[in-house]
């Protein structure tokens, strides 16, 4: 069983963060949390199925993620265009995705 430590990564000037195992892998599972939630929320999860490289994301507002700028919205649909930005950078062609209430729903708009 791997460990759990904290990531973070910039972004075209976007500062993001989360946690993730130490485990490598072709394709990772990229897990998305709830509404007012974070990345913690796969903490116990992440270790009893750690045959894959997790990435749990603070989405943007949450956990140790910024915030969007003051005079800016948090719609809904923007998460997918952010994370996209994220697999670009990761250099990531495909992911797995699991989510959770809020993060189920943008998995669900990320996989169309």
């Amino acid at each position: 069983m791997s460990g759990l430590h904290g990531w973070h990564r910039e972004v075209n000037g976007f500062a993001w963060a989360g946690l993730r195992n130490e485990v490598d892998g072709e394709v990772p599972v990229l897990a998305l949390h709830g509404w007012l939630d974070n990345a913690a929320s796969f903490a116990r999860l992440i270790p009893a199925l750690d045959d894959r490289p997790w990435w749990a994301v603070d989405l943007a507002g949450h956990g140790e993620t910024a915030h969007r700028p003051p005079d800016s919205w948090y719609h809904f649909v923007d998460n997918v265009s952010d994370l996209l930005a994220l697999m670009n950078d990761c250099g990531w062609s495909q992911v797995d995705v699991v989510g959770h209430s809020m993060g189920g729903a943008i998995a669900t708009l990320l996989a169309a």
